[in-house]
């Protein structure tokens, strides 16, 4: 998930940087490695609900414990925001879409990484299985669902892929496609599962 969100990024220059929802900090650390020349210090603040999890957070980037929906003018103004796998536990996403889009610069990027049912009956069955999984989980995103919310936040969609979930399990198991109980390709959950990745701007 990673490349993509290099792959995304790679035209933009990505500036002062809000991890929303990002928890340790890897995908920062990842994008400053892949991104920033050697002597740029890394710009990088990582807001999530949980100080337990802040609290691996590398030094030097900030961290700002709290919620989406709550995030205020204090945190200042980011060329680049992360929201990667986050909305289907947000209880107002809306509200969240357009507290990020304040908090981007003039001609910042948001980008947005989410698991995805390609269609409606997908988007029940993952619905069963996300909800044994995690039961914080409030709602399954299909990708138009996604888009809509965007563009009723007053975001447009830059770019976007969707890229089936298998592909990166196989990228990491070294396998393609994977021999997964869940996602293998004899299992009802094989292509029923997809990555939505998406860099936003805010609409002129």
């Amino acid at each position: 998930m990673a490349e993509h969100c290099v792959d995304l990024l790679q035209q933009h220059r990505i500036g002062r940087l809000l991890d929303a929802g990002g928890g340790d900090g890897y995908l920062p650390a990842y994008l400053h490695r892949r991104m920033a020349s050697d002597a740029a210090a890394i710009d990088a603040t990582v807001l999530d609900h949980d100080h337990r999890v802040l609290a691996q957070v590398p030094a030097p980037m900030r961290t700002v414990c709290g919620r989406l929906e709550d995030l205020d003018a204090s945190t200042g103004q980011f060329g680049t925001i992360l929201l990667r796998q986050v909305l289907h536990y947000v209880v107002c996403p809306d509200t969240a879409l357009r507290t990020l889009g304040r908090r981007l610069e003039s001609g910042g990027v948001l980008y947005v990484g989410q698991m995805v049912a390609p269609d409606p009956a997908s988007a029940d069955w993952l619905g069963n299985w996300a909800n044994w999984i995690s039961t914080t989980r409030l709602r399954v995103w299909t990708p138009d669902s996604l888009f809509d919310i965007f563009s009723t936040s007053g975001l447009l969609t830059e770019r976007a892929k969707l890229v089936p979930y298998w592909q990166r399990l196989a990228s990491a198991a070294g396998a393609s496609p994977p021999r997964s109980p869940v996602l293998g390709q004899d299992s009802p959950g094989f292509g029923r599962i997809h990555w939505l990745h998406a860099t936003l701007r805010i609409r002129s």
